[in-house]
């Protein structure tokens, strides 16, 4: 067993989102903007490229209380990598 450092990333918002909108977060086109505002993709490729590398895309949220976005990313020492392409 190897212990594998990880690089974190928390991005938190005021707003937070009801259960069901949590739930189609970082689904491809899901956006709760107006038509023209975004693509919905934003938090899908996130998810998509920090899974690619090793990494993980966390969402919690609680309406009134905020949004919490973290990413984590393994850290490989300096000279080798742990991305395969």
């Amino acid at each position: 067993l190897v212990a594998m450092a990880m690089l974190a990333l928390a991005l938190i918002s005021l707003a937070g989102m009801s259960a069901s909108v949590l739930e189609r977060a970082g689904e491809p086109f899901f956006s709760t903007r107006a038509p023209g505002r975004g693509t919905g993709l934003g938090l899908f490729v996130l998810r998509l490229h920090a899974e690619r590398l090793g990494g993980t895309l966390q969402l919690t949220s609680e309406p009134g209380a905020g949004t919490t976005a973290t990413v984590e990313w393994p850290i490989s020492p300096a000279g080798t990598s742990s991305h395969e392409s």
